[in-house]
């Protein structure tokens, strides 16, 4: 099995599973430094990179961002009544839609 590169694992097995069933999603998953090269501080999943129509996703442990050139959305529990696992479906839910919304994927094929 392929080791995890986020503290985000429940988001990370979705995302993984979703792009090996659709792989002709061009993907990047990228381990972003902390502070003067310490450590991880994120992963970023990037679809479509570089492309005007390009999807991220920004996993940082107990916050997950999602979303585009235009616009994102943070995902986290504080405050919510939610597990960190529901956190991270509700995350990767967005993220599909929005490769749905951006022509990224047509009918993705949804892995629970």
């Amino acid at each position: 099995m392929l080791e995890m590169l986020s503290k985000n694992t429940e988001f990370e097995a979705l995302a993984r599973q979703f792009l090996a069933a659709n792989p002709e999603v061009h993907h990047e998953w990228r381990q972003i430094r902390g502070l003067f090269g310490w450590g991880v501080a994120r992963t970023d999943l990037l679809c479509s990179p570089g492309e005007e129509r390009e999807v991220f996703a920004s996993l940082n442990g107990g916050q997950i961002t999602v979303g585009t050139k235009a616009e994102d959305t943070d995902f986290e529990s504080w405050g919510r009544k939610m597990s960190q696992a529901e956190v991270e479906r509700e995350a990767f839910a967005f993220f599909v839609r929005l490769l749905e919304r951006n022509g990224i994927v047509a009918c993705p094929e949804h892995v629970a």
